[in-house]
């Protein structure tokens, strides 16, 4: 566990105001936020939104996404234990928001929460669409530290991300294309980029051009954006696991333009949210169980009437027995391959247990003595948690496995 360093003069404040989230400490900060284990930042509030509506979904958490506080530069969103916030756009910005949702979840008592960027990229010497997960960041001299002048003195911050956490999340990327390594953070789009096509006359031409992106490529830089550095020497300064994930959406090698189709770009910027979101099955598996049992109706001695269950076998379709009971799932391990029509024949034999794989839309509770058919969708590869989403007794924890499937 890391322990944050946190300004120690915010004891002294009788009042603090958290000014862009139009928030304040007279406000329950501990029983509003006090759960939260995880924020996901990205630039832009509409994919805030729409990754807090896809944590929601995927995860069976509260289903109601509504901003909190004020939104006028940053929107906030939280999911159980999920906070989904934007950034805006360059480091200045970024800066802001992290001092100040810093401060709220030192307010809330989390000081175990990781921060994880989620956007988008430019390439270096990887496919179109591939995401980078950032192990360290680069400013635009290639140096591994963040510079900031305060009260007219240079200081410099270094700027390695957690590598347990970018580990953890390469593991849980399953069949996304993911490679790790560097990110070069600039403070603009055009020139600090080594682009062409801006406004202005450039100061070099395509052979220059072509020689720095290939320096970059073998000084280890992956991707390039406008946040990444600030974030990891922010999070270096406050002790706080961190680490960056975007998707690439323009290749430096081949030009200067972002030339995707709208489709691509919402394809390329999904693959990055579902690396974290495949994390976050792995890491908060009984958190959600929690949350799935305070608003399930069923209990530990409760059945379930055979009848509001499906019961249908699909024509062709591979059945697998599954059986349910105290405290296993068995097979655990269940494989198939992708496109396959699957149902899991699941039976009850001791326990009221929630069978639940929030991977794939999955969370069926099943009694003693019950047969439920649970269709099984193939088309996404990779190992899907499993998991009894009911406690259940001293070996609830143990009840997990995947599905796997593969090509």
């Amino acid at each position: 566990m890391m322990q944050w360093k946190v300004n120690p003069h915010l004891k002294n404040l009788q009042k603090d105001v958290l000014y862009h989230f139009g928030l304040d400490t007279t406000m329950d900060l501990q029983k509003m936020f006090g759960d939260v284990q995880v924020v996901c930042m990205m630039g832009s509030p509409v994919r805030a939104e729409n990754f807090a509506r896809i944590t929601a979904k995927s995860l069976f958490l509260d289903s109601s996404v509504e901003a909190i506080g004020k939104t006028e530069r940053f929107s906030l969103y939280k999911t159980g234990p999920i906070i989904s916030v934007s950034h805006g756009m360059g480091m200045p910005s970024i800066l802001i928001m992290l001092h100040e949702i810093t401060k709220l979840l030192h307010y809330a008592g989390c000081e175990n929460t990781e921060y994880i960027r989620i956007g988008t990229s430019g390439g270096v010497g990887v496919k179109l669409g591939t995401v980078v997960i950032s192990e360290e960041a680069l400013n635009a001299n290639l140096e591994p530290w963040y510079e900031e002048v305060v009260l007219g003195q240079m200081q410099r911050t270094p700027t390695q991300f957690d590598q347990r956490l970018v580990d953890a999340l390469l593991k849980s990327a399953g069949d996304i294309p993911v490679v790790t390594g560097k990110t070069m953070s600039v403070d603009d789009f055009y020139e600090q980029q080594g682009r062409l096509d801006g406004a202005l006359i450039p100061s070099f031409g395509h052979v220059e051009q072509e020689e720095y992106v290939r320096m970059l490529y073998q000084s280890g830089v992956r991707n390039i954006e406008m946040e990444t550095s600030a974030m990891a020497a922010f999070c270096h300064r406050a002790g706080i696991r961190a680490t960056a994930v975007c998707a690439t959406v323009v290749e430096r090698f081949y030009g200067d333009q972002v030339e995707c189709s709208p489709e691509e770009l919402d394809l390329f910027s999904r693959r990055a949210q579902n690396v974290v979101v495949k994390y976050l099955t792995f890491l908060l598996p009984f958190t959600v169980a929690v949350a799935l049992a305070a608003c399930s109706p069923t209990s530990q001695q409760s059945t379930i009437p055979p009848e509001q269950q499906p019961q249908t076998v699909e024509k062709n379709a591979r059945i697998i027995q599954v059986t349910s009971e105290n405290w296993k799932f068995s097979p655990n391990v269940i494989m198939v391959k992708k496109g396959e029509k699957v149902q899991l024949q699941v039976t009850g034999v001791s326990g009221t247990h929630g069978f639940t794989v929030p991977g794939l839309g999955i969370n069926v509770p099943v009694a003693p003595g019950q047969t439920v058919m649970i269709d099984v969708p193939t088309d996404d590869v990779g190992a899907h948690n499993l998991f009894c989403s009911i406690p259940c007794g001293s070996g609830h924890k143990d009840m997990k496995g995947q599905i796997v499937i593969e090509e």
